[in-house]
């Protein structure tokens, strides 16, 4: 819990920052008058520390001292201070006294941007003039010195320190102070990453604390709307699946009272946490991060993702999934890719009974198998895919894969990237753990090696065979490129359950140039699948199969115009694709379990196996 609460709560409006820049009026007023009436009648620190500890929160950081300069705990160094008040106590020993009685660790968060110091100075008041910094104002950082003293050494043990400044070097001094102090002492900001506002895109290295408020502001602003309980409780499984804490601001009023709005917040997060916390404490973040939804009920909308965490110290993998428009009652499935079972595999909901679930290990998973049997091709020189890769004009190699689900039409697709050991494995990643469908060039490279795929140097990829293919069409004519032998590599597959994957990959055009992508990493043109029709791979001159979107003609035919699957791709093949001037061929196959394989040049290595049959193996027309 992160509290803003100072002496301005009175006025309503942002806390502190009124006071910058403002005239010599209003800065008398502010600084001499608003202490004389700050006497919150209904305050009860009990009540805010109860509140925090159903929510689950496991520490509290209270703004000692914000930019204003008011100091909520009877320090000798100013008279601008919480004792000067018709209050009169010690708010800061009440409000520590509460946290602890409910075994919560506390913290202050305190400004050395000063307000008031600059006013008794005569430095208008300000957060980024040097002189009005206490790294240039050798007076002001000896009164700030003796505050932070007795703010360390006045109330006990004390966990946390947060140091909300304008400069960066100015952190540095006053955390240097704080560790002489107390060396154990953990400072977030001025000693991690604290993003404001917002929770980064990927995880950062080491702790890392993201600070939101529940409404707009910091301090207490009357009527100002408030976050739903499934933002806030979104961005705190976000936060912690990316191996963060959520620092979660409340701002009490004047009268000492957490709003209603804010407090009904918290409750919601209370309910929630009552049945989960499990999965967002003492929890780190899992290899993987998060997939898209995919259900029979949500239809994969991008911003909605299944989160994961895994326990410290058990062998539990927690994935929590967004509840959006879900309604009462109804029977919910979802499709887990990112996690393989076992027999020994056992899955329960948090805080429910297990009779409500059902679970059942899908060990054949489509896309899984599809791109084992891809890698291994991959992994060969002998195929124009991942390691056999042939050479652009350039004398580089840029890969392309695609991959899609027949169950729920998730497909992802990596183009031109130079990295990646098995870009089959980057497509896969760019459907499971992206919104995307197609990622291009070096950002398809950073995205695969921000998952944990294998990085390669772009050297990896190199063959004697392939550049000396390269040099003879060269030396032949440079505008030439290669369309006779092509050996893109592709896989279909279909379950038990009769759900269909398809993927490809392909190193593309012996000498290609400007950048070209071919069909291969083009869903509907060289992959596509749907269970309600057909799985389909292709190889061949890509620019003919993207503008006739070859793959997708296969499905089409037979879901519109009821073809079986051996007379799809027969057109598609021998008239549509003959009929523009096209080489090349598929494979193909439908939740049936029958095969069609089309081509309309010499050969297409091939090769497909049953389940209890053996494997047949054709290369030519045979």
């Amino acid at each position: 819990m992160f509290i803003h609460w100072s002496v301005d709560v009175q006025l309503g409006t942002i806390i502190s920052h009124n006071a910058a820049a403002s005239s010599a009026d209003y800065q008398d007023r502010y600084f001499n008058e608003l202490q004389k009436y700050y006497k919150p009648k209904n305050f009860d620190p009990d009540e805010w520390a109860k509140l925090a500890k159903l929510a689950g929160m496991k520490y509290m950081i209270f703004t000692a001292k914000h930019h204003n300069g008011f100091c909520m705990w009877d320090t000798e160094t100013v008279d601008f201070k919480i004792t000067n008040t018709p209050y009169g106590n010690d708010i800061m020993k009440e409000i520590l006294d509460a946290f602890r009685k409910y075994e919560i660790p506390v913290g202050f968060c305190y400004s050395p941007d000063d307000f008031y110091l600059n006013y008794i100075q005569g430095i208008p008041p300000s957060r980024n003039l040097p002189e009005a910094n206490p790294d240039q104002n050798k007076e002001m950082w000896e009164i700030e010195k003796e505050q932070i003293r007795e703010l360390l050494t006045n109330y006990g043990k004390i966990d946390f320190f947060f140091i909300d400044e304008y400069y960066d070097f100015a952190n540095t001094l006053v955390a240097d102070y704080c560790w002489e102090l107390d060396p154990d002492l953990i400072i977030t900001r001025g000693g991690m990453e604290t993003p404001g506002q917002k929770i980064p895109n990927k995880p950062m290295p080491g702790p890392w604390e993201a600070c939101f408020t529940i409404g707009r502001h910091w301090g207490y602003v009357a009527e100002e709307p408030v976050k739903d309980g499934s933002e806030i409780i979104n961005m705190l499984v976000e936060t912690r699946a990316k191996g963060g804490n959520l620092l979660l601001n409340v701002s009490p009023d004047s009268h000492g009272i957490i709003p209603s709005e804010q407090e009904a917040r918290l409750r919601e997060t209370a309910l929630w946490m009552m049945a989960n916390r499990e999965a967002v404490l003492d929890i780190k973040p899992f290899k993987v991060i998060n997939e898209h939804i995919s259900s029979n009920w949500h239809y994969e909308e991008p911003e909605h993702y299944i989160w994961f965490t895994k326990s410290k110290n058990d062998n539990v993998v927690y994935a929590i999934v967004p509840a959006k428009n879900w309604g009462v009652g109804g029977y919910k499935t979802f499709f887990i890719r990112s996690l393989k079972g076992n027999a020994d595999t056992k899955v329960s909901v948090l805080g429910q009974q297990e009779t409500v679930m059902e679970y059942k290990l899908k060990t054949t998973g489509r896309p899984v198998v599809a791109v084992a049997a891809i890698n291994i091709m991959e992994d060969s020189p002998l195929f124009n895919a991942g390691k056999g890769a042939v050479f652009t004009n350039e004398g580089k190699n840029e890969l392309d894969a695609s991959i899609m689900d027949g169950s729920n039409l998730q497909a992802g697709a990596v183009a031109s990237i130079t990295t990646v050991k098995n870009p089959i494995n980057a497509a896969l990643a760019v459907m499971l753990h992206s919104p995307h469908v197609m990622l291009v060039g070096a950002g398809a490279d950073e995205f695969a090696a921000e998952q944990g795929l294998e990085i390669v140097e772009p050297s990896y990829f190199h063959t004697e065979r392939r550049m000396k293919q390269l040099e003879r069409l060269q030396q032949k004519e440079t505008s030439k490129t290669d369309f006779h032998k092509w050996g893109t590599v592709g896989a279909v597959a279909l379950d038990k359950y009769g759900n269909l994957a398809a993927a490809t990959s392909t190193g593309g055009m012996t000498n290609k140039q400007y950048g070209r992508v071919g069909d291969s990493p083009i869903i509907g043109a060289g992959t596509y699948a749907e269970n309600e029709s057909c799985a389909v791979s292709a190889t061949g001159q890509g620019e003919y199969f993207i503008r006739g979107m070859i793959s997708y003609e296969v499905a089409a035919l037979m879901k519109y115009k009821n073809l079986t699957l051996q007379d799809a791709a027969n057109f598609a093949i021998h008239e549509k694709l003959t009929q523009m001037g096209g080489e090349g061929g598929i494979i193909s196959l439908d939740a049936a379990g029958n095969i069609a394989v089309e081509f309309n040049t010499r050969g297409m290595f091939r090769a497909w196996k049953k389940a209890g049959e053996k494997a047949e193996v054709y290369f030519y027309t045979d």
